[in-house]
């Protein structure tokens, strides 16, 4: 029998709560306790109105006041002993296992998948997703469980009280569930697709974030504004309508609650009247009954923001259930000597929509390739330890050269061999960090210069004395910049290392990638952005890093490539020469081309 979605997810929900299992069943003793309490004391307010009228016994009323007192005490020495358990065991604990859960998963997806979808949304998904998590397990905890518990108290004690009205009361209780959960359904489409529209929103908006200096550069503030606006106006619009719906139709839900209250009233008066139950009764009774539809009203509340966190947290699941697209074998790979060859390979990027609008669809993963493939039948092979440039025109198929050796993604058809053996055989951390990456635009983090330069480094690695560092940084040549931070390895180099200059910042991922210590490293267009000076320090720098590496240089200046021990030339994805720089000016039109291009500018 197929499980209902609902249940599906409370299932999913229960997986992600287990390892705190024994820790909720715990507290919530702590609450059936509080709420048994909160049960009794309407019996004893009506055993005093009792006393005083019938008895007139003050001495028996003032004792019946002073078991409540002492009850409440011990109610109050519980409530500190739950608080002192749960922040012991639960809160901020339960923050942190959702933060691990969400990016242990963030961190699971391949290179290709993060470039292929948006920022924004992803981070969207995951923020609002991991905070509705832990909202939604801390709501069931504080809010839901506490006030169920002491509803089903209530039903029992007013059943066991009278059939008739327990009946009643029952009557109400299950109707106005029943509702509830037919409201739900109706509503949830709308709630996912006001959730659709604040991702988008939040795509919008991180846009105009990292995009601040160009807005500025073009003084297009008003514009950037005018986007943001027109974002929030329509995701203004439908969630008005879509919570003014609800608020209608809550109101009416609640009457049900209303009529089962007044009919309940109705009985206990008719009751006392009769002189089948004592004044004090109708105290307890007007008691437990509005305190039980009290406690729907507020499911009910509390039944929309369900509705907003479970929506969140429904597109945090269907996040978590993208497969990554790369896979890594379980066996650590042996050491990598560093030979290279590309088999026949042929790829075609894919274009991946990981989270749909619509929840109800079996396909929450959509895969549609792009027209043109990125390269067809591409053979090479590198000797270990040798350098190789691969040159062509924009758009040839360099850098998928790159992404692929790093298995951002795999290859489509074909084999890409690292010392003989098919890279998706070796255990991708160990392969990667056989590998050492200098990008055109360095990725750097707002921490210390050492930080940044010893990243790549596994955290088994030893520690990088500071003369090791400066024999890395004398090779990538950061050493011609350091004296100049205040704080040496230790300066704080800023956002994207803005307080370094394009070369300083060209250097220090040299260096990063030095201090891996890879056997093969890979320069993608590392001096295409820098000028005539910098490029020559950089030029340096590379031809003393690759001294017993493998490496690779992806480059367009000829300046770069012409000293290398073979020069590998795409054109539209396909392999059109290899050979050295004089081979490839009498072999290869398309080499010859790309220099004499560069000879006129």
């Amino acid at each position: 029998m197929r499980i209902s979605p609902f249940f599906s997810f409370l299932r999913r929900i229960y997986a992600y709560i287990r390892p705190f299992r024994w820790h909720f069943l715990a507290s919530l003793g702590f609450v059936a306790f509080a709420q048994g309490v909160s049960i009794i004391t309407p019996l004893i307010y009506g055993k005093i109105v009792d006393t005083l009228f019938i008895n007139s016994s003050f001495a028996q009323a003032a004792w019946l006041v002073g078991a409540l007192f002492g009850l409440w005490i011990v109610n109050l020495i519980v409530g500190y002993f739950r608080d002192k358990y749960e922040l012991k065991h639960l809160d901020f604990w339960v923050d942190k296992h959702t933060a691990k859960v969400s990016f242990s998963k963030f961190l699971s997806l391949s290179i290709g998948q993060h470039n292929n979808h948006h920022s924004g949304i992803k981070q969207n998904i995951m923020d609002q997703g991991r905070h509705s998590l832990s909202a939604l397990t801390y709501t069931f905890l504080y809010d839901v469980f506490p006030d169920l518990i002491r509803l089903i108290f209530i039903l029992i004690a007013i059943t066991w009280s009278d059939l008739t009205i327990g009946a009643v009361v029952w009557a109400g209780a299950v109707l106005f569930l029943v509702v509830s959960l037919f409201l739900n359904n109706k509503f949830h489409p709308r709630v996912r697709a006001l959730k659709d529209m604040a991702d988008e929103n939040g795509k919008v908006e991180s846009e105009i974030l990292r995009n601040v200096e160009l807005i500025q550069v073009n003084a297009q503030e008003e514009k950037a504004l005018g986007e943001i606006e027109a974002s929030n106006q329509k995701m203004g619009e439908h969630g008005a309508t879509t919570w003014l719906w609800f608020a209608f139709a809550s109101r009416l839900r609640d009457t049900i609650s209303i009529g089962t209250r007044v009919v309940v009233m109705l009985l206990g008066v008719w009751y006392v009247s009769r002189g089948l139950f004592l004044p004090g009764y109708i105290v307890v009774l007007f008691s437990w009954s509005t305190d039980a539809f009290s406690r729907l009203s507020e499911l009910g509340y509390i039944h929309r923001r369900l509705l907003d966190m479970g929506t969140s947290v429904q597109k945090l699941f269907e996040f978590f259930d993208v497969p990554p697209a790369v896979v890594s074998v379980a066996s650590p790979a042996a050491s990598i000597i560093g030979s290279v060859s590309f088999d026949h390979v042929s790829f075609t990027y894919p274009r991946r929509r990981y989270i749909t609008s619509d929840s109800d669809k079996d396909d929450d993963v959509v895969v549609e390739s792009s027209l043109k493939p990125a390269l067809q039948d591409v053979s090479f092979t590198i000797p270990a330890g040798s350098r190789v440039a691969i040159v062509g025109p924009s758009g040839a198929g360099k850098s998928t050269i790159v992404h692929l050796l790093l298995r951002a993604y795999d290859p489509d058809q074909g084999h890409i061999l690292v010392d003989g053996t098919d890279i998706r055989g070796l255990h991708l951390s160990t392969y990667r960090r056989s590998i050492g990456l200098v990008e055109q635009q360095v990725a750097l983090f707002d921490n210390t210069l050492r930080y940044n330069l010893t990243f790549g480094r596994n955290i088994s690695d030893p520690v990088l004395s500071d003369t090791e560092l400066l024999t890395i940084a004398r090779i990538s040549r950061v050493d011609g910049f350091i004296h100049k931070l205040e704080k040496g390895f230790d300066t704080i180099i800023g956002e994207k290392g803005i307080k370094l200059s394009g070369g300083e910042r060209q250097r220090v991922g040299i260096a990063r990638a030095l201090a891996k210590n890879p056997r093969i490293l890979v320069f993608d267009e590392a001096t295409s952005s820098l000028d005539t000076e910098n490029e020559h320090l950089i030029q340096e720098s590379m031809r003393d890093a690759s001294k017993g590496r493998t490496t690779i240089v992806i480059a367009h200046r000829l300046s770069t490539v012409k000293d290398s021990d073979q020069i590998i030339v795409l054109e539209e994805g396909r392999v059109v020469g290899v050979g050295t720089h004089k081979e490839l000016l009498k072999s290869c039109s398309t080499y010859e081309t790309l220099v004499k291009h560069q000879l006129e500018k």
